[in-house]
């Protein structure tokens, strides 16, 4: 965000206007790819109409939201964006708040944070926000709260809604494994601070993350009471198993195919857990199949 012009007992209403023209009209183009800004829940119900909205808020469409937290409203503000441009290319003072961070949700910014806004606030203010960097780039890069439900007040009954949803949105592949053949836990592939990890009821110490800079690569991991693989490789897998030296099948692996939990859209991210009973084989192989039925490689893990 630019260097900001404060001004005391500034009334965000009076730029709002201004701020809400630039943002449903055509004065400034978005970089290529990124969804025009939403106007607000305002001008939507009484002046437009729901179309006015890029997106209807539902769970499925928070989720895809790029940054999410809940924070209070310490200062408010206006400032010039350089690249949003009102007639004849005159500058439009642009509204803003600065947020102490509660809790993200999803972004992982820090403690404070300045987000462009398009509805009236005030200091104190206590407000769930979700929505995307201005300009494309990282999260919270030149950020702005995306309004039509996407930005409300904070509730204990909404905030823990935005809980489960972007808990659940993390969550790429799930399953069960059992310990020793006697116990029951559930086990997910999410990402942690932008890695793919392996996650075995939310234990720190049964996480398996693959470093992503390794790019092509699977990891192996041996966690209190269980085996797991996770990585990603390169190219189009369709299928993938696991197999003993004597080509009997273990458990089938998750695969999925998803581009924003690796560093290149043609990789496809492999996870696999299994228990640590006697029976688990000293040596497994994790085969991976593409789309013709053809294998995409074939590679040999020893349990240790």
């Amino acid at each position: 965000m630019p260097r900001i012009d404060r001004r005391a007992g500034l009334s965000v209403a009076m730029a709002l206007v201004g701020f809400l023209a630039a943002a449903c009209g055509s004065a400034a183009d978005p970089a290529p790819g990124r969804e025009e800004v939403v106007a607000s829940p305002d001008e939507v119900a009484d002046d437009a109409g729901a179309s006015s909205c890029v997106e209807q808020y539902s769970p499925e469409t928070l989720s895809r939201r790029s940054f999410a937290f809940a924070g209070t409203v310490v200062s408010v503000g206006e400032a010039i964006d350089p690249r949003l441009h009102g007639e004849e290319g005159t500058a439009i003072p642009q509204p803003f708040a600065r947020f102490a961070v509660d809790e993200w949700f999803r972004g992982g910014g820090p403690a404070e944070i300045d987000v462009w806004i398009q509805r009236e606030v005030a200091v104190g203010d206590d407000l769930l926000v979700s929505g995307e960097p201005r300009w494309s780039g990282a999260p919270t890069d030149d950020p702005i709260a995306w309004e039509c439900g996407f930005t409300s007040p904070l509730s204990p009954a909404l905030e823990a809604e935005w809980t489960a949803v972007f808990a659940a949105s993390d969550a790429l592949a799930n399953g069960v494994v059992m310990d020793d053949g006697s116990s029951r836990f559930e086990w997910e592939l999410r990402l942690v601070d932008g890695t793919p990890c392996v996650v075995i009821e939310a234990d720190p110490e049964r996480t398996v993350c693959h470093d992503t800079d390794a790019g092509d690569d699977i990891t192996y991991g041996r966690v209190p009471s269980f085996h797991v693989l996770v990585g990603s490789v390169v190219g189009e897998v369709a299928d993938a198993f696991v197999e003993r030296e004597d080509r009997a099948r273990l458990s089938a692996p998750a695969v999925v195919r998803r581009d924003e939990v690796v560093r290149r859209d043609d990789e496809t991210v492999v996870a696999w857990v299994a228990d640590s009973s006697d029976g688990f084989p000293d040596v497994f192989t994790l085969v991976l199949v593409d789309g013709s039925g053809a294998e995409v490689s074939r590679t040999t893990f020893t349990a240790r």
